[in-house]
């Protein structure tokens, strides 16, 4: 697996049981080891995000207990998407 967003990822787990009894369903913003904010759909996420930090790599995340189906870095869904 990528090592892109480790750390992000890292905090995620560890974090991942609080976030589901709050916010099972919404999704995350995480750099680094902080949590940036949580939002009630991906897009409000992406763009907080990106307001937030400009057009880097972030974890952007739906809080659940099932790994997404595929994995992208914000950054690359974003510059892929021409916004």
């Amino acid at each position: 697996m990528s090592r892109i967003l480790d750390r992000e990822r890292t905090y995620y787990e560890a974090h991942r049981d609080e976030l589901l009894r709050e916010h099972r369903g919404e999704f995350v913003v995480i750099k680094d080891d902080h949590l940036l904010g949580i939002y009630p759909t991906r897009r409000e996420a992406r763009e907080a995000g990106l307001r937030a930090l400009g057009n880097v790599d972030m974890f952007v995340r739906e809080v659940s207990e099932h790994e997404p189906r595929a994995f992208l870095p914000i950054a690359i869904v974003h510059s892929q998407n021409g916004s």
